[in-house]
């Protein structure tokens, strides 16, 4: 018995909250900023191993082809 008062203590506290609080933590838009700036990083680091790719591959055609 004491547990149900307990929760429903619990219970009426989080439905008496502030919803001001709920929408400061929202980010701005469909995706947050900090996952924008890690797609950005991940997209340079792609492309600096698509290069390093297409450099290897261009000294190992180098290499192999009759002179």
């Amino acid at each position: 018995m004491k547990i149900v008062a307990v929760l429903l203590c619990v219970w009426f506290l989080v439905a008496c909250s502030s919803d001001k609080q709920v929408e400061a933590d929202r980010p701005e838009g469909a995706i947050p900023q900090a996952q924008l700036q890690a797609l950005e990083k991940a997209k340079a680091v792609e492309q600096t191993l698509l290069d390093a790719d297409a450099a290897r591959r261009a000294k190992a055609d180098e290499a192999t082809s009759p002179e």
